[in-house]
């Protein structure tokens, strides 16, 4: 399933803001919009290269019309009727906490952690120890050892 909103609605949100903040305040209003207040990075960044190109191709149909709004409007009327698609990794919400690695990346498979270097550990760790406290990880690592002692 695709998020789709009018490309009269983008411009109006485009057009209504400073060229400095137009891709800040398009983001806003993509997040609030489809209720996706919080994404992970890399939908963030899928998200981010598609309000880039729209709002390039905008400023250039903009430009090309020598920055008039109703000009703008008149000569890309087809154009502007149709929709704007967000594919479903651009407005996931939140996914919840999984085993670091079990994401569907292409590429180089991972290492199994034991056999990382040290340096490799703690990088791939960093997010538990940003998001638990020290008495959660002291309890995970006690319960695992018991499991493993039975």
């Amino acid at each position: 399933m695709t998020t789709q909103t009018l490309r009269p609605t983008f411009f109006d949100v485009w057009f209504a803001n400073a060229k400095e903040s137009r891709k800040g305040a398009l983001l806003s209003y993509i997040l609030q919009e489809f209720g996706a207040p919080s994404l992970s990075e890399d939908s963030l960044k899928s998200l981010k290269v598609i309000i880039r190109s729209l709002s390039q191709k905008i400023e250039q149909k903009w430009l090309k019309t020598g920055r008039k709004r109703g000009d703008l409007i008149k000569m890309n009327y087809l154009w502007l009727d149709e929709c704007i698609s967000f594919p479903d990794v651009a407005t996931t919400s939140i996914e919840t906490i999984s085993h670091y690695g079990s994401s569907r990346r292409t590429g180089r498979p991972q290492k199994e952690l034991e056999s990382c270097s040290t340096k490799t550990k703690r990088r791939r760790i960093q997010h538990i120890l940003e998001t638990s406290s020290q008495e959660e990880i002291s309890m995970a690592a006690e319960v695992q050892l018991r499991r493993e002692s039975k």
